[in-house]
């Protein structure tokens, strides 16, 4: 059957020289049997586990799947049930029933698993002890393919171990399975107790051998004592193999000596070496891969171990993690449990190629936990003297600084890693990968003199070398100018020269190619990382601005920094003008400036041009505009455009540019024609007309009492107001110019019903407003006055009385009119001011009567008189 490799890495192990105290840490490690491991038939199927890193105690969920995916029916065939009797769990020879057992089915692919959970009196089973789960050929099992399967386990739902097994292959043919090897201590070219841990497929009875070949490093003693073995299955212990143990070369063999006890076939089975076998590790750390066999079994199965230890947390960092710089690197890790570093052990740091390394470290260039180390490089491997004693499980940090000159690798997709060990951890380890970026050009400047078209120019390039792009003879410089620049065939070195630190130089040679220039570096320069470096082209070149303005693309790269970086300038046809205002941007509505902006002029900066700018206001005439001092120049209101231009000492001319600022700064006036502020109105609805005045009538908003009303385009306005109640009513009106300015204005006109009543003279029936209705006493003429009951004028006009009756004084309130009369005296007080009355105020049988046409008129009613009729007709308020 086929094995599963599981690596066990072994922790430190001390001595001391009265006993052997050891701390293994195992991997997971599964190992599957089969009986009788054939096709289309019910199988037992024993799986034996031991877990490195978790607990298995009573009640604990179990998962099995094997063959997983949508081609298990194929290859194994799962019951679709399962009953709790066919399934048991076991530790050494004790077996335990189950709790429960089921079949679980995927949603995802349909492929079945056994879900088990164990028994109530299951117990506890702690890291690294190996207990074994059974299903019985009577759960049907069953395999339908020989060769390799494999298996998957999963412990509390979260832990899994993976295995595999091989189906078809029973009988002496196959080999013992190794579960796992325990060296107790790693240390390397020490003694040691080896524990080998294997299931066999046979029984195991006196006479039956089993050997162990140690792999080639390890020393084996040609004889060893007997004594110092043990094979132990669950109780059955045999710890004397005297005169029952052979040595040839590598290979130990223990024949089982006369005993009760039987090793039974699928059980793990345990064989010791101890420490006093004087077989001792290898001297160098590495994986070496052990062979056992047995009488039954004589197949070798084989089985890997890693010794010599190992540091811990490998960190690796670069600064910067730029391609060709020269990088700063900090290197941190733990040494292992027995890796204690004194000043005579060594760190070993393995770098990837394509890092170029100095062939020598400066003093103070590395630093171990901050001290000083000393250092030595071969090819790619750095090799550290420690400067200082570090314990075992202690922390390491390693600075190799800028002064070093470790020079960081091109860029790679795969990236890199670096592998480091010490001379007490032996193993190797890999740190992770780190990613390179490329090395580009910074900062490119050009400046083209004179920046306009058609003209022969020079043209300078400034930059900033980047981080790996230092320069020395040899490499080269490429620009690329714009197609639309022509450019000579040839263009002499000698009118190209290059400025870098304090040192101005021309190339060695310039070569062309299409529009690109390829710039060779001389002898004896070195420039670098990081500098400014200015590249000059003389107006000599003859090398000419396009015939057309435009934006144009000038491109710039090294041999070392080959990602080109690339910058755009304006070559211009004319010069280019600007205007400024001030306010910058409106700061009312719709465009409009509602406090009073003022403007300026610039041009645009333009190399090798002179610049002229003319400007005009609406129809003025244009103006020269003092590009040096800049002036201001207020903008009046209304709209106004603004027209400009400028022109170059070449002749080059900007066509007209136009400006339209509108400008408001004045409230909009409202007037109101009728009717009249505070005038009397007689009906609830009537006409309000009026005007606004604004700085755009057509674009301004009226609202009065909220209610939006459309404007003329003169700015006259009418609208129907209709008046809620009698009295005082105040209308508001709004007027919002387009630039957001706006006026309010507050108007009252006086509500009072007109009433018509309608009296004659001995008759007690009276009309008001056509409708009949009865007064206190008929009216009379007293010396030519018509006198009329006081009280049905004032209840008609909706006047307001007060009576005094000690001095029998009337007092009349009627809007703003105030009038006092008393019974018998002709004066009479209206509005403050002494009046005479044709005729005094009479009491008749309690009625008051007052004379008709004094009381009337000053009220402001209307009364006629028609002398046929003996009637009067009264209108308040008078038409």
């Amino acid at each position: 059957m086929k094995k599963v490799l599981i690596i066990l890495l072994a922790l430190s192990v001390m001595f001391s020289s009265f006993a052997l105290l050891s701390n293994v840490a195992a991997a997971d490690s599964i190992s599957i049997n089969l009986s009788p491991n054939s096709i289309n038939v019910p199988n037992k199927i024993t799986i034996t586990l031991t877990l490195g890193n978790a607990y298995v105690g009573a009640n604990t969920q179990i998962e099995i799947l094997i063959d997983g995916g949508q081609d298990q029916a194929s290859k194994f065939s799962i019951p679709t049930s399962v009953s709790t009797s066919s399934i048991y769990t076991q530790i050494s020879t004790t077996s335990y029933n189950v709790f429960s057992a089921s079949i679980s089915t995927s949603p995802v692919d349909l492929s079945k698993s056994l879900v088990i959970r164990t028994s109530t009196s299951f117990p506890n089973v702690n890291p690294n002890t190996t207990f074994s789960i059974v299903i019985d050929s009577t759960a049907n099992f069953i395999p339908k393919t020989t060769g390799s399967h494999t298996i998957r386990v999963i412990v509390s739902g979260n832990y899994v171990v993976d295995g595999t097994f091989t189906v078809g292959t029973g009988g002496q043919g196959s080999p013992i399975n190794i579960v796992s090897i325990i060296v107790d201590n790693p240390k390397l070219g020490d003694t040691s107790t080896y524990s080998f841990n294997f299931v066999p497929s046979t029984n195991l009875v006196s006479g039956d051998f089993i050997s162990v070949e140690f792999p080639a490093g390890f020393t084996v003693p040609p004889t060893i004592d007997g004594r110092n073995f043990a094979l132990k299955q669950g109780y059955a212990t045999i710890s004397d193999f005297s005169n029952n143990v052979s040595v040839q070369n590598n290979v130990v063999t223990l024949t089982i000596p006369p005993t009760q006890f039987t090793f039974n076939a699928n059980y793990q089975t345990t064989l010791v070496f101890g420490a006093y076998t004087a077989i001792k590790n290898p001297t160098t750390a590495g994986q070496y891969t052990f062979k056992m066999w047995t009488s039954k079994q004589p197949t070798p199965a084989t089985y890997t171990v890693t010794l010599g230890t190992s540091i811990t947390n490998l960190m690796w960092d670069v600064n910067p993690k730029t391609a060709g710089a020269v990088g700063e690197h900090t290197i941190s890790f733990k040494t292992s449990s027995s890796g204690a570093l004194s000043t005579n052990d060594t760190i070993t740091i393995i770098f990837p190629g394509g890092f170029t390394l100095p062939t020598t470290i400066p003093s103070g260039g590395i630093l171990v936990n901050n001290v000083s180390a000393q250092a030595s490089v071969s090819s790619n491997v750095l090799s550290i003297k420690c400067p200082t004693s570090i314990g075992a499980g202690s922390s390491v940090t390693i600075k190799i600084l800028a002064s070093s000159n470790f020079v960081n690798p091109p860029v790679s997709t795969s990236g890199y890693k670096i592998k480091v060990y010490t001379s007490q951890d032996q193993l190797q380890v890999e740190s992770s990968q780190l990613m390179f970026t490329p090395s580009t050009l910074q900062n490119l400047k050009v400046t083209v003199d004179p920046q306009v078209v058609n003209k022969n120019a020079s043209i300078s390039f400034t930059f900033n070398l980047g981080l790996g792009g230092a320069l020395s003879a040899s490499d080269t410089i490429s620009i690329i100018l714009p197609l639309q620049f022509s450019v000579p065939n040839q263009v002499p070195s000698n009118l190209i020269t290059i400025t870098a630190g304090n040192s101005i130089f021309n190339p060695s040679s310039v070569s062309k190619s299409g529009n690109t220039l390829v710039l060779t570096l001389p002898q004896n320069i070195n420039i670098p990382s990081q500098s400014l470096v200015s590249i000059s082209i003389s107006k000599d070149a003859n090398i000419m601005t396009p015939q057309t303005g435009g934006t144009y693309k000038f491109t710039v790269y090294t041999s070392k920094e080959t990602t080109p970086i690339d910058v755009s300038i304006d070559v211009f046809a004319y010069p280019k003008s600007n205007i400024i205002i001030n306010p910058q941007n409106p700061d009312g509505l719709n465009g409009y400036y509602i406090t009073q902006p003022a403007i300026s002029f610039s041009v645009s900066q333009i190399a090798g041009i002179t610049p002229t700018l003319y400007y005009k206001i609406n129809n003025g005439s244009y103006q020269t505009y003092d590009l040096t001092n800049a002036p201001k120049i207020s903008i009046p209101e209304g709209k106004n455009v603004i027209s400009f231009y400028s022109q170059d000492n070449f002749g080059n001319k900007e066509p007209e540019n136009t400006k339209t600022i509108l400008v408001d700064l004045t409230d909009p006036v409202i007037t109101i024609a009728e009717p009249k502020e505070n005038s009397v109105v007689v009906q609830p609805t009537f006409t309000l007309k009026g005007a606004v005045k604004s700085i755009d009538v057509a674009n301004t908003t009226l609202l009065v009492n909220g209610k939006l009303v459309n404007l003329n385009s003169d700015g006259t306005f009418e609208t129907l107001i209709t008046l809620s109640s009698e009295g005082i009513n105040t209308i508001s009106i709004q007027a919002k110019s387009p630039s957001g300015r706006t006026s309010t204005k507050q108007f009252s006109v006086n509500y009072i019903a007109r009433v018509t009543v309608f009296l004659q003279v001995g008759n007690d029936n009276a009309y008001i407003n056509g409708e009949q209705v009865k007064i206190d006493a008929p009216p009379f003429i007293q010396s030519g006055n018509v006198m009329v009951p006081l009280r049905f004028i004032l209840t008609s006009f909706k006047a307001n009385l007060e009576w005094d009756g000690i001095f029998q004084i009337i007092t009349l309130t009627l809007g703003n009119n105030r009038m006092r009369l008393q019974i018998g005296n002709l004066r009479a007080d209206v509005n403050g001011n002494l009046k005479m009355l044709p005729t005094a105020p009479v009491l008749v049988k309690g009625v008051t009567f007052v004379p008709l046409r004094f009381i009337s008129e000053n009220f402001g009613a209307d009364v006629k008189w028609d002398g046929t009729l003996k009637a009067v007709s009264i209108v308040y308020p008078k038409p």
